[in-house]
């Protein structure tokens, strides 16, 4: 659907841009009108990219807000005129649909249901249950509190993996200059000795000789085959590639944490909720990111549909899910306090995770050091092993 950059003005007249979806310039423009906002000027949004969804810091900002100021007896319509220009993109074209749509009388979560690609399962699946309980605003904000946990969590495991990748890139970036400007230097100055060099600055001097010489080609290659590995990674490679993570030293154990204590807490928000169970286990599908885990979620909720205890079921699985996280399950099934046992194995690989992030720091951080003295080292010895050479001669 064609795309739409506007300049539009609220009732109070503050202004406001943004881009938004609809068929024609006309349509736009009663897109707008709906939202109650007064278009200044639309024109077709020049767009290189399709649009990203909002991430989920974004998210859980929007349901703790919006179920705070539910929880302060402001109307839902008044709350999401209120929120809507607080936020930035797609987030916000919706946050005023959802407003428009309320306004003509839809629940919440069908108007979220019609914007499920920026709003998720999970908030368009408790917003459902909010409604159905007649508490929506505790279940906004429990469902803010979970967006922003995830965030989080998922932001501990990338800095922990980014630091050791910025220091390997640096170290790279420095043996490249290092064997472009550095190591051509020696190499005239060595040939006009006429001594014979050692096989090492020989492959040294080649080795620099193909770096500035073929540099923006071997870039261009390396970024196609990122490009081609990263599609490959996340299209008909993901099995793979999802099982050979798992199967790492440190980077492993640390996902298997993140993914059961993100497993754990989201089950137990949603048992809070009488989500029902074959539902739960869709959407707890849904949310983990690994292929091996959907596998086995979905032949887990296939058993359960069939009649298997739910502890049973993850017990075929017991690699994957462990029998802690099995054991608390079975516990909590049994005793009918399945969120409260779910919530306690939730913390108890937060805990994991945390002590895995700090592991995975510590033993990096020797192994690169030794990498980059390693390969400085190399570069030196290949330039300075003729002149020991030399100095041996003249002796």
């Amino acid at each position: 659907m064609p795309r739409y950059a506007y300049v539009a003005q609220t009732n109070t007249g503050r202004t406001i841009k943004g881009v938004l979806e609809a068929p024609n310039e006309r349509e736009a423009r009663a897109v707008l009108a709906r939202r109650g906002l007064i278009s200044r000027s639309i024109t077709p949004a020049l767009t290189l990219l399709p649009p990203r969804p909002p991430n989920k810091r974004a998210l859980a900002a929007f349901a703790i807000q919006l179920g705070s100021m539910l929880a302060g007896s402001v109307p839902l319509q008044d709350a999401l005129e209120a929120l809507a220009p607080s936020f930035r993109g797609e987030l916000r074209e919706a946050i005023y649909d959802l407003t428009a749509a309320v306004r003509s009388g839809t629940p919440l979560s069908q108007a979220m249901e019609r914007r499920k690609r920026i709003f998720g399962d999970l908030l368009v699946g408790l917003a459902a249950a909010g409604e159905a309980s007649g508490n929506q605003a505790e279940f906004l904000k429990s469902a803010g509190q979970y967006l922003k946990w995830a965030h989080i969590t998922a932001s501990k495991i990338r800095s922990a993996l980014a630091y050791p990748a910025f220091t390997l890139a640096i170290a790279l970036l420095v043996a490249y200059g290092l064997m472009v400007y550095i190591v051509p230097q020696f190499g005239e100055m060595l040939r006009e000795t006429g001594t014979t060099l050692p096989l090492l600055t020989v492959i040294m001097l080649t080795l620099s000789d193909l770096a500035s010489r073929y540099a923006l080609v071997v870039l261009i290659l390396l970024g196609v085959g990122l490009y081609f590995f990263n599609r490959w990674r996340l299209g008909p490679g993901k099995p793979t590639f999802d099982a050979a993570v798992l199967k790492l030293p440190l980077v492993g154990h640390l996902l298997q944490a993140q993914i059961l204590a993100q497993l754990a807490r989201l089950w137990a928000l949603m048992d809070r909720s009488q989500i029902e169970l074959l539902k739960v286990l869709e959407k707890l599908e849904g949310a983990v990111g690994n292929h091996v885990y959907q596998v086995a979620l979905r032949d887990i909720r296939e058993s359960v549909r069939q009649g298997t205890a739910i502890d049973d079921a993850f017990l075929r699985y017991e690699e994957l899910f462990t029998p802690m996280l099995i054991a608390y399950i079975k516990t909590g099934a049994t005793s009918s306090r399945l969120h409260d046992n779910l919530s306690s194995a939730a913390e108890f690989y937060e805990e994991d995770l945390n002590s895995g992030v700090e592991t995975l720091r510590s033993s990096l951080e020797p192994v690169l050091l030794v990498f980059i003295g390693g390969i400085v080292l190399v570069i030196l010895l290949s330039v300075l092993l003729p002149y020991f050479r030399l100095a041996m001669a003249l002796t």
